[in-house]
């Protein structure tokens, strides 16, 4: 799309255009999908031929008239397969209907753009209707098409084309287009593909007709009339600066601190756009999102494509108290929804707990915690400086390796001050006195200055003589001795005044508490403030019953009764208050929530990449914020418009590029809207064993997640020791791929059988399992492979919660074990590659889905070599092994002087996912000592301290003590580094 095909239109976009625009795309898109009963005689008219002549006909007149008035979509379908009492054409073309306004003739006619009848792929393929986007997509680029684009024109070479392609579908009739099949079909008539042209009157597919009505409804309205929602706001581009979140955050469940700027930026900003791979807490950031929004007064409306997604959230807030639920799930009707939820809080009872008094304690431990943050902050601060000085110092330290540990500011500045007397005494005695007084008392005045003089010269060259041996300073010098004295001395002070500093702040580091026993506190005090937070959020829950008073209760039972007749929209402020949260799927608000602007405070849209943005521009009306959360490299938005329609129907309304249904989810417009400081990026990753993310890390995340899964509640498999991380089943079996699409390979469904009936049967494994694969047929063949051994089977599913399946089906979920067949081999089609080249997402969400153990089980060499690059590093990686961790010098150092104080210390020790610089093993206890080295004159960013703070967390949580040394400390004070180490081992004596 070029620029300036554009740029003059979409600067004047209207709520208007933009809303017609998504009714067009709408109904286009599910006329992608046909199908029509031969019993239902009234939704379809056979065409005698195939022009635009032929719709001049009087019955087709009169039947195109008729249903357009019964605003029934009207499509031409050729060839037809006619399947027991179904029609479905192979191909249809859309019939358009032109009121005579703008310049056009009044009439129907033929529209130009050629469409594969959806409903075709899902007749022959083997695979789930969700999937078989991809199988259509595969079909249009066989049959030529552009961009999900051909022309009417090119149908009967299209036909041609894919009868040769598909051979084996149920081709009855010789097709011409030019000499069609007259007269009624029969029910008793041949199945198969015929040679007839069928003009159908199709209703609006149900799941839309809301989203359209409610669109409708938008569009009558005038750009005034949501002026105070976030929809106008993403309109005309205009977005309030709003002022920070400063109040404490109840955490409720535990936040990391991107995940709390996160909700801090939600209770406040107009948009938030929370990025959040897998395994990153998304759900905790939701559920604490939520709480605090209802604690702050907000009224919040969480919403997602699917049923899955919503209920995750619902079900983990309202855990926390199943007495006293938050969040309001629109299941059924609104009605009942309303009445289940209400009877809930009516019959509660409220005890008398304060909730402020709550609140004052969970305050008082966050200050504590708080403030240990900054401490760690102004640690890192003074390390960086530390570093600083000890490179400058780096360039003297030969000259004066003696002073390092030992000079300090006291000395520096005494001398400094005592020269500073000699240089004033000096020039007073070569001046004369200034006073009368001291003039008539001149002998005395001199021995007094002379005094003076000696004392300070004694000062000075005390200090010479203990750090600067051979620089004295006399009385007696000549202007020219003093000269030099001078400039060798200011020189000394320059270089004497670094290495002071050095030593203060060096001192300072070492008498100051450490970032692990910080880290070690804040650990103790974030499991007080969570305990803390469940407490004050159950008393807010508590006070909250109070709302359900008598008058409010008048109020709700009468607007429940309202809801009978559809009166969705009588929504007072004593409703919002006593119902602050509801959660719903995006297709399912219209007649359960009020349609009102502006009515939410915040609208929550997770799993936002695979949302459209059409079903949520009615939510955008009725919210004042929005909080955006996703994945850009997991599953997206799909559309079955092509490209060509979708750029005619923004050019016609002129619509902005950005707001394109087919182009952009409404994660990638909320990406375009938000302001950078209210972009989180989530990347602290909790699920997965760190060889399985780590690959995803790599290869969709550009290496910016930080691998804090805690390894001791990853349940694996056991074969004497943990099986954990990644294997590969090498199965060089034969892929098969049927006419109808998909593709199988019986070798690695042996394989993975094999898998199955080791871990459940030989490990005795209890965790959970699932097998994933690219292709439905190769989950379907898993499946009858599975039933056919019932030993296996219901073991699998009494004990491992087995799912196997495509994909799709594994979004938003784990298991302990993942098993993945990607029926990559020797036979692969092109059209098999070709889908897999496209869905490099669909694999992301495969392996990611595997806690403790990834199996792949399929053909490692060919994999190496298919074409398709993830795949190709996938089958790379899973060779690697990991690099010799290096040992730096001061390691070395370190440990040459714990053994010489006879400290036995083993060095690069394997713990989990690191390796420990020293560990030292004493009277049953652990400890981990870490030396700087790496980042020896390098600056330590905060980046680098959280990721410092994860590893001593998880380190102390398996038992382990830390200790660190700054490489400045080992160079400069190893005596104090070997004592901090006998203190520990007094320490651990003392308690053994």
């Amino acid at each position: 799309m070029k620029n300036h095909e554009i740029s003059p239109s979409y600067l004047y976009m209207t709520l208007k255009g933009l809303c017609k625009y998504y009714i067009s795309c709408i109904a286009l898109e599910s006329n992608t999908t046909l199908r029509a009963s031969i019993k239902d005689e009234l939704s379809f008219i056979s065409l005698p031929w195939l022009n635009k002549s032929a719709l001049k006909q009087p019955a087709i007149g009169a039947f195109l008239r008729g249903n357009l008035e019964k605003e029934k979509d009207l499509l031409i379908g050729y060839p037809v397969l006619k399947s027991k009492h179904f029609l479905s054409p192979l191909f249809i073309i859309h019939i358009t209907y032109n009121d005579g306004t703008h310049g056009k003739k009044e009439g129907f006619s033929i529209d130009d753009e050629l469409l594969i009848n959806k409903d075709i792929i899902d007749k022959y393929s083997t695979n789930e209707k969700t999937e078989n986007i991809y199988e259509l997509r595969e079909l249009e680029t066989e049959l030529g098409f552009t961009d999900g684009h051909a022309a009417f024109e090119d149908l009967s070479e299209k036909v041609s084309l894919l009868r040769t392609i598909r051979p084996d579908w149920e081709w009855f009739d010789k097709l011409n287009i030019d000499n069609l099949k007259k007269g009624q079909i029969d029910i008793n008539d041949a199945d198969g593909i015929l040679n007839r042209a069928i003009l159908f009157a199709k209703e609006p597919t149900p799941y839309t007709v809301g989203l359209s009505n409610e669109l409708a409804n938008l569009e009558s309205r005038g750009n005034l009339d949501i002026k105070h929602s976030i929809l106008w706001k993403f309109i005309h581009k205009q977005f309030s600066k709003n002022p920070p979140y400063t109040k404490e955050i109840l955490e409720v469940l535990p936040l990391n601190d991107e995940q709390e700027k996160a909700v801090r930026s939600a209770l406040s900003a107009d948009v938030t756009l929370i990025a959040g791979p897998p395994g990153t807490g998304k759900t905790q950031v939701v559920a604490n999102l939520i709480i605090n929004a209802a604690i702050a007064g907000q009224n919040v409306l969480f919403t997602s494509k699917n049923n899955n997604a919503v209920d995750v959230v619902v079900k983990r807030v309202n855990a926390i108290n199943k007495n006293l639920p938050l969040i309001l799930r629109y299941e059924k009707s609104a009605k009942q929804c309303i009445s289940d939820y209400t009877q809930l809080w009516e019959k509660a009872k409220v005890k008398n707990e304060s909730y402020d008094d709550a609140v004052e304690a969970y305050k008082r431990v966050y200050s504590s915690y708080d403030a240990k943050r900054t401490q760690k902050s102004q640690i890192v601060d003074n390390r960086n400086r530390l570093d600083e000085l000890e490179q400058s110092v780096c360039a003297i330290r030969d000259k004066y390796q003696q002073l390092i540990g030992v000079l300090t500011d006291d000395e520096v500045n005494e001398v400094k001050d005592a020269y500073s007397a000699f240089v004033n005494n000096r020039k007073f005695l070569q001046e004369g006195p200034d006073r009368l007084l001291d003039k008539l008392f001149k002998e005395r005045w001199e021995k007094r200055i002379v005094d003076d003089l000696n004392t300070v010269v004694l000062s000075v060259n005390s200090f010479m003589a203990k750090y600067h041996p051979g620089l004295n300073v006399t009385p007696q010098m000549t202007e020219r001795e003093w000269m030099s004295f001078d400039n060798e001395f200011k020189s000394l002070m320059d270089d004497l005044s670094l290495i002071a500093s050095y030593n203060r702040l060096l001192t300072q580091m070492c008498d100051s508490a450490s970032l692990e026993q910080l880290d070690a506190a804040m650990m103790t005090e974030h499991v007080e403030l969570q305990a803390k937070a469940k407490t004050a959020w159950n008393l807010w829950l508590n006070q909250h019953i109070s709302i359900f008073n008598a008058q409010n209760r008048g109020e709700l039972h009468d607007y429940i009764s309202l809801l009978e007749h559809n009166h969705v929209d009588d929504y007072t402020p004593a409703l919002k208050q006593m119902l602050p949260v509801s959660a719903i799927t995006s297709l399912s608000a219209r007649r359960r929530l009020p349609f009102i602007e502006a009515v939410y405070d915040l609208l929550i849209i997770d799993e936002a990449s695979q949302c459209d943005i059409a079903s949520m521009i009615p939510l955008l009306m009725r919210a004042k914020r929005v909080a955006v959360i996703g994945d850009k490299q997991q599953l997206n938005h799909i559309c079955l418009l092509s490209k060509q329609t979708d750029l005619s129907l923004i050019l016609s309304n002129e619509i902005e590029p950005r707001w394109s249904y087919r182009g952009s989810s409404i994660y990638d417009l909320a990406e375009s809207m938000t302001e950078s400081e209210n972009i989180i990026q989530l990347r602290d990753h909790h699920r997965s064993f760190l060889d399985i993310i780590q690959f995803s890390n790599q290869e969709f995340y550009d290496n910016t997640l930080r691998i804090a899964t805690d390894y001791s509640r990853l349940q694996s498999p056991n074969n004497g020791k943990p099986i954990l991380g990644m294997q590969w089943m090498n199965v060089k079996g034969k892929t098969i791929r049927p006419e109808n699409g998909g593709a199988y390979n019986l070798q690695e469904v042996e394989g993975v059988i094999r898998i199955l009936r080791r871990l459940a049967l030989e490990l005795e494994f209890d965790g959970t399992i699932g097998v994933t694969t690219p292709f439905h047929l190769q989950a379907e063949m898993i499946t009858k492979a599975l039933e056919r051994d019932a030993e296996l089977r219901n073991h699998l599913e009494l004990h491992n919660k087995i799912l196997i399946d495509t994909v799709h089906k594994f979004q938003g979920d784990e298991r302990d074990v993942i098993i993945f067949s990607p029926v990559v081999s020797d036979g692969t089609k092109s059209q098999s590659l070709m889908f897999l080249k496209s869905t490099g997402n669909l694999f992301n969400v495969a392996i990611t889905r595997a806690r403790a153990l990834l199996v792949t089980v399929g053909d490692k060499e060919y994999c190496k070599k298919c074409g398709v690059s993830y795949l190709e590093h996938f089958a790379e990686y899973s060779c690697g092994e990991d690099a010799p961790v290096e040992s730096s010098e001061w390691e070395h150092i370190l440990q040459k002087a714990l053994s010489d104080a006879g400290i036995p210390v083993t060095a690069q020790y394997h713990v989990d996912k690191y390796y420990l610089d020293l560990a030292l093993f004493h009277k049953g206890k652990k400890l981990d000592i870490e030396v700087d080295g790496a980042m020896y004159h390098q600056t330590w960013t905060g980046e680098l301290s959280y990721n410092d703070q994860l590893r001593n967390q998880a380190l102390m949580r398996e038992g382990w003590d830390v200790i660190r040394f700054w490489v400045q400390q080992v160079r400069d004070q190893l005596p104090w580094c070997i004592r901090q180490i006998k203190n520990w081992m007094e320490v651990v004596e003392r308690q053994s």
